[in-house]
This record gives structure tokens, sequence and C-alpha cells, in this order.
């Protein structure tokens, strides 16, 4: 519907609008018409065949959900089991929609030992959590899948599916227990 946002992963939509000359006017925090509540990710998905909109969020230390707008309102929500962690991105295919849970952590207890509030967990596995888009959004209808590596996907480039295969062009971290320092220190 034109909407434009300014996206963080702390709060809903920053919502604008961009004048014909190029000036900016602030429209405010949009709630989708009431029916958002949550945070939405600097990252959401649209799919320009169904004009579905995918989004993740986390409220930190409580939980991780993904949702689904359609004509201008949240449609549904799943809370999901994923722990605090770098969840920064997520993608869709044309037959699924596809959560990220890697393996940085986030750990507020660190700062009083003077150390990172993000660390690389090496026994946290990099996994995947696949939702079928014909399907309701829903902890039951996402299947798991982990990975035989612990990694860290910051940003997916682009995903598709054939058939029931799942594809994705993505760059991935590595740990390097070396490192003394950084985010995958």
């Amino acid at each position: 519907d034109g909407r434009v946002w300014a996206l963080n992963e702390a709060a809903r939509p920053f919502r604008f609008r961009v004048q014909q000359d190029g000036s900016i006017d602030s429209i405010g925090f949009d709630s989708l018409g009431g029916s958002l509540h949550s945070a939405v990710s600097a990252h959401p998905k649209y799919d320009y065949h169904t004009g579905d909109i995918f989004y993740h969020g986390k409220e930190m230390m409580k939980r991780f959900y993904l949702g689904r707008i359609r004509d201008g309102k949240v449609q549904e929500e799943a809370s999901l089991p994923v722990k605090d962690g770098f969840q920064h991105d997520m993608f869709i295919t044309k037959d699924y929609a596809v959560v990220v849970d890697g393996s940085s952590r986030f750990n507020p207890k660190n700062v009083a030992k003077r150390r990172p509030l993000w660390q690389f967990d090496e026994k946290h596995y990099l996994r995947f959590g696949v939702s079928p888009r014909n399907k309701p959004l829903t902890p039951e209808n996402f299947i798991w899948i982990e990975a035989p590596v612990a990694a860290e996907i910051v940003h997916t480039c682009y995903g598709w599916n054939e058939g029931s295969i799942i594809k994705l062009f993505t760059p991935m971290a590595f740990n390097d227990p070396n490192q003394t320092s950084g985010i995958l220190a």
C-alpha cells in the first residue's frame, strides 16, 4: 500500500512519507491498524506474488517470533523455541518461510565479567526453522533442521526452493578460537 518504513530490531516500524521534492515527513510508529504489537526486525521479507510480508523479531530474554502481514494487517504470529541469539535475518521461498538461528548468543551476565554481550557458542549448531507457507504459522508447523557446524549467518542473500529442497545463497561466518576479540571471539 505504499508504506515506507524505517526499521530496527527494538520497535515497531517507523513510518514516513517521501514528498515530491525529496523531503521526508514523519508519520510515526506503525501499528498496522492496531494489529501489530511486536517489534519488527530490520529485514522483513515481501512476496511480490502474494503481497504477504513475513517478519521476525524478539523480546530479549523473553520470546522470539515470526509473523505474517497480509492486506496491511498482522494475520498471524508464532512464538518459536529460539534462545537469545543474533537472529538478524530470515528468508522466504515460494513455499517456505525460514528462520535462521545461528551460533552467536546474547549473555548479559558477561558485562559483570568484562566480556562481550555477544559470544560465539561452538556447542550451538546453526539451525533453520522451516514452515510451509500453505499452513498456519504455529510452532507445531515448523521443522527444525540442524546444520553439522556451528556458524553464524548475519544476512541472507537469496533463498529458493525446488520442490521440497530449499537452497540459500548467503555468506556464513565461523568461529576462530585463536581470535581474542571481535564478534566471533
